[in-house]
């Protein structure tokens, strides 16, 4: 974005690539180079924007965000990213940035990535089912960096999956789009039985299977 004309209209530059779809994920995606091609770029970010204040009186579009240590994306995930012959080039859909913590926005994209969901996403995306999610994880966080370690990561996505659930609730009791639409279409029902998913796997995620 370049700026606003003499009629309110961004003005937009082209950004190359395509987007990454909902159904079966390209080569790249379902390995471990694209994994950690997102973890650095979602670094890259987060140090780009480390020292940036936001204006008094700053609104944003969840008009539930509070302070945080950084502007967080908001809903960083492999959807939300253009690729040109397997290299991810750019970040879309700022929407729903917000101030909030670093490991939230890794954790969401854990969520989406890894990804920290079950077997019928995972199918969606063509994942084999023998794939190494605990290493896919890894791999997540050692790109980005090793700030946060893997469980860290998984504990974090719940409280983002429980912070979208509840936002969603209240924003659409409010009748604010696009949470209403959200929750009409099945949305609070499917953070729940998400971040339940998560909380009956976590021993496995930690590697703790006895």
């Amino acid at each position: 974005m370049l700026g606003i004309d003499d009629h309110g209209r961004e003005i937009l530059t082209y950004l190359p690539g395509e987007s990454m779809p909902w159904t079966a994920w390209p080569p790249v995606l379902r390995g471990d180079d694209g994994v950690a091609q997102l973890g650095r770029l979602l670094r890259r970010y987060h140090e780009a924007v480390s020292d940036f204040s936001p204006p008094p009186g700053a609104e944003w579009r969840n008009p539930l965000a509070g302070p945080g240590e950084i502007i967080r994306h908001g809903d960083f995930s492999p959807f939300n990213t253009t690729w040109v012959d397997g290299c991810v080039v750019g970040l879309i859909d700022w929407d729903f940035a917000r101030p909030g913590r670093r490991v939230d926005d890794l954790a969401y994209l854990a969520w989406q990535l890894v990804p920290l969901q079950s077997e019928g996403r995972r199918e969606q995306y063509g994942l084999d089912a023998r794939l190494d999610l605990r290493s896919r994880l890894r791999v997540l966080c050692d790109a980005y960096g090793g700030d946060f370690p893997p469980m860290a990561v998984v504990r974090a996505a719940i409280e983002v999956i429980d912070a979208e659930r509840r936002d969603t609730e209240e924003l659409a009791a409010r009748g604010l789009h696009p949470w209403n639409r959200f929750a009409a279409d099945g949305a609070l029902q499917a953070f729940a039985r998400e971040a339940q998913w998560i909380r009956e796997t976590q021993d496995w995620w930690s590697g703790d299977e006895s």
